[in-house]
C-alpha cells in the first residue's frame, strides 16, 4: 500500500470520528427548528468565507467556478444534508446513518458505469451484507415507511453523486498546498451557496408581500433567527470546512467509493456518540442498543470491509521486468492521451494517484500484481487497438475482428478511400 494510500485512509477515518460527532449536532439543530435548507445553505456561506479569507486569491477560482463537477459539489452537498435533517424527523440519528449506507452500493455502481473501474465486480461479495443490513432496519422501524424510503435514497444518491463530482473536479488535483485548496472550495461553497439563499430570500420576500407561501420555502423572520446565524456560523467554520478538505483529500488518494465504505463504520460511532449525547441531555434521542440495530450495523460494516479488503490486498510485483512493462504501458498511454492523465487513468481503470506514482516512479509506490495485470488487460482494449487521432479501431482491432469471425459470419464492409 503506497504513502498515499495510507494518508487516504488516515484522511477518511478522521472524516468518520468527524461526521459521527455532527450526526449528533444536526440531531440537536433539528430541535430548534431551524429551516433544513437555509441552515445548510448559510453554513456553506460561513464555510466559504471563512476558506477564502485563509486561502486568499487562487489563479484556479474562474477554472473551479466553469467546472460542471464544481456545481454538482455545491447542489448535491446541500441535497446531502438537507435530505438527512428531513429525514432524522422520523428516526433516529444512528438509523438515519445507517440507512444512508446505501450509498455505498450507488457509489460502487456509479464508479463501473461513469468511471469504468471493476470496484463492484471485486467486492461483489460485500453487497448482500449492504442490502441484508439495510432491509433489517427497514424491518424495525415503526414510523411511516414511505417518506423515510423516500428520504434514504435522496440522501444516498447525493451523497454518491457529491463524492463523484470531487473526484471528477480537475481543479482539485492542481492545486499545490492546502491555501490553495482552501481558496477553490471557498469558492466553490460560496458561490453555491450565495445562489441558494438568494433564491430562498426572494421567494420568501414574494411570498410575503403576496401572502403565498410554499411550504419547502423559508419565511422572512426566519432569516432574522439568531439561532440560525449561531448555529450554521458553527457548522459552517468547524463542520463543513474541516469535513470538506478530509473528503477532498480523501477521496483524491482512495476514491469515492472506497471513501464510501469507509464511512460505513458511522452508525457504529454515531450510535455511541447519540446514547453519549442522550444521557447527558444534550439531545432526548437515544439508540437502544438491541439486537436488531447491531446486526443491522454489523451486516453493513462487514459488506463495506469485505469491499475494501477486496480492492487493495494484492501482492506486489517483484520482478524487475513486469514492473518495467507495467511502467512502460502507462506511459505509451500517456502519450496516447496526449498527457491528458484524467483519461489515461481512466482507460487504464487505475487511480489518478497511482497514475502519478507509476509515471513519477515514486520510490516509496509498490505496483501491485493486480494493478499491473489491469494496466495490461486495458491497455490491449483501450489503447493499442485504438488509433490516437480519432479513437476509432485500428487495423489491429479490424483483424483481430475479422480473424473471429467463423465461416458461417456474415457481416459488411464499407471502405472508404482518403
Amino acid at each position: 500500500m503506497s504513502n498515499n494510500t495510507i494518508r487516504g485512509f488516515s484522511f477518511a477515518i478522521t472524516a468518520l470520528f468527524m461526521y459521527s460527532l455532527f450526526n449528533i449536532y444536526f440531531k440537536f439543530i433539528s430541535g430548534l427548528e431551524l429551516h433544513p435548507i437555509l441552515f445548510i445553505s448559510t453554513s456553506m456561506l460561513f464555510a466559504g468565507g471563512a476558506m477564502l479569507i485563509g486561502g486568499g486569491k487562487s489563479t484556479l477560482a474562474t477554472e473551479a467556478i466553469r467546472s460542471p463537477f464544481t456545481w454538482l459539489y455545491g447542489v448535491s452537498f446541500l441535497i446531502e444534508c438537507v435530505a438527512f435533517l428531513y429525514l432524522i424527523y422520523y428516526v433516529t440519528a444512528t438509523d438515519a446513518v445507517l440507512l444512508s449506507r446505501a450509498s455505498v452500493i450507488i457509489s460502487l455502481v456509479l464508479a463501473y458505469v461513469f468511471l469504468g473501474r471493476n470496484t463492484l465486480g471485486k467486492g461483489i461479495i460485500g453487497v448482500p451484507f449492504i442490502i441484508l443490513g439495510l432491509g433489517l432496519v427497514l424491518h424495525y422501524l415503526t414510523a411511516d415507511i414511505g417518506p423515510i424510503i423516500f428520504l434514504a435514497l435522496l440522501l444516498s444518491i447525493s451523497k454518491s453523486l457529491y463524492y463523484i463530482s470531487i473526484e471528477l473536479n480537475k481543479v482539485g488535483y492542481k492545486t499545490k498546498n492546502y491555501l490553495q485548496d482552501f481558496s477553490v472550495l471557498g469558492y466553490i461553497l460560496s458561490c453555491t451557496a450565495f445562489i441558494f439563499v438568494g433564491v430562498m430570500f426572494v421567494i420568501a420576500y414574494i411570498s410575503y408581500a403576496t401572502g403565498y407561501t410554499l411550504d419547502i420555502a423559508p419565511s422572512l423572520p426566519d432569516f432574522y433567527r439568531w439561532e440560525l446565524l449561531l448555529a450554521s456560523a458553527f457548522y459552517g467554520v468547524f463542520g463543513v470546512i474541516t469535513l470538506r478538505y478530509l473528503e477532498f483529500k480523501s477521496i483524491q488518494l482512495i476514491k469515492f467509493e472506497i471513501f464510501g465504505c469507509i464511512l460505513a463504520l458511522t452508525p457504529l460511532i454515531t450510535m455511541a456518540f447519540e446514547n453519549l449525547a442522550s444521557s447527558i441531555g444534550i439531545i432526548d434521542s437515544i439508540t437502544m442498543i438491541h439486537p436488531s440495530t447491531m446486526l443491522a450495523n454489523l451486516l453493513i460494516v462487514s459488506g463495506s470491509v469485505i469491499i475494501i479488503v477486496r480492492r487493495y490486498i494484492a501482492e506486489d510485483l517483484t520482478d524487475d521486468a513486469e514492473i518495467k512493462e507495467a511502467r512502460d504501458l502507462v506511459m505509451q498511454a500517456t502519450i496516447f492521451f496526449k498527457d491528458d492523465y484524467m483519461n489515461t487513468a481512466a482507460a487504464l481503470e487505475i487511480g489518478l494517484n497511482d497514475l502519478h506514482d507509476i509515471i513519477e516512479q515514486n520510490p516509496t509506490y509498490s505496483i501491485r500484481k493486480d494493478v499491473a495485470a489491469l494496466i495490461k488487460q486495458n491497455y490491449i482494449k483501450n489503447v493499442a487497438k485504438s488509433d490516437s487521432l480519432t479513437g476509432l479501431a485500428n487495423k489491429l482491432q479490424f483483424m483481430t475482428e475479422l480473424k473471429g469471425m467463423d465461416t458461417n459470419s456474415k457481416f459488411s464492409l464499407f471502405y472508404l478511400d482518403l
